[in-house]
């Protein structure tokens, strides 16, 4: 089996539609990297756009995703560990965003965690780690979902337990749904108020080579996306404000700063 190459370039569109109490619904173009956290010193050989730890057109910085240390594969093991009580020894696949010109923020970034060293992205998968980062507090948080026993496409409920949308409330669930093919890559994210879907979001990405040219003509067809989200989720929310959306405020947080939430307990 040859062994897939340690980053690739992915292209797509993410939608946001919002159901309850009236429908809302956007969507814009996504650039994101598909990088094997394992072998990070060599993901960026095939494209001098694109820098490790510095600046660069596109860059990848480590200090950017789960805590920052400059061990992000030990970093995600050890979570799982944490989390779940197993070590994954596979390949640690991290989709996020890079940073454009210097600028990044990810809303949300993945890590698909294989069974076995010779895995590509598509797996089979024994865990997905979700880091979620909300704004303007600039917090984050992370999901650990227990993917052994399940074949694709890889399904998930769990509690909504961290603040992201002022808009949304925190007595929630959410369903995830992940999906590979050979070339693309689809995530279904929904929220659940007592059952019904308040709020869903759909990605779907195109994966290819992370090459020179391909990141140059995929940034000028679709200029500064990380920009694009930031300037976007503002927007929307402004949007919803003036269509009289209900507000949630932060919730409290307890001495150790993290946030107090009791919600209703789901069977």
């Amino acid at each position: 089996m040859l062994e897939a190459a340690p980053a690739q370039w992915c292209s797509g569109r993410l939608r946001h539609v919002r159901e309850m109490p009236f429908r809302h619904a956007f969507e814009y173009g996504l650039r994101m990297l598909l990088l094997d956290l394992d072998r990070l010193d060599e993901a960026f050989a095939d494209c001098r756009w694109c820098r490790l730890d510095r600046r660069g057109l596109a860059s990848f910085h480590r200090k950017d995703h789960l805590g920052g240390g400059p061990d992000l594969a030990g970093e995600v093991r050890q979570r799982v560990e944490d989390e779940l009580g197993f070590r994954p020894e596979g390949r640690l696949w991290l989709l996020a965003q890079p940073r454009l010109l210097g600028f990044g923020f990810n809303p949300v970034s993945f890590v698909f965690c294989t069974a076995s060293k010779d895995d590509g992205p598509e797996g089979p998968l024994v865990a997905i780690l979700l880091e979620v980062r909300n704004t303007p507090w600039n917090e984050r948080h992370v999901y650990v979902l227990d993917a052994r026993g399940q074949t694709a496409p890889y399904r998930f409920e769990t509690d909504k337990t961290f603040h992201v949308s002022p808009f949304l409330p925190m007595d929630m669930r959410y369903r995830f749904r992940f999906e590979f093919g050979q070339d693309d890559l689809k995530v279904t994210k929904e929220n659940l108020d007592d059952g019904s879907r308040a709020f869903a979001a759909f990605m779907h990405l195109k994966r290819g080579p992370l090459t020179t040219s391909g990141v140059l003509a995929g940034i000028l067809r679709l200029p500064p996306t990380t920009i694009k989200v930031m300037v976007a989720i503002y927007w929307q929310a402004l949007r919803l404000w003036l269509r009289g959306a209900k507000y949630y405020p932060h919730p409290p947080r307890g001495r150790d700063g993290r946030e107090l939430f009791h919600g209703r307990k789901h069977h």
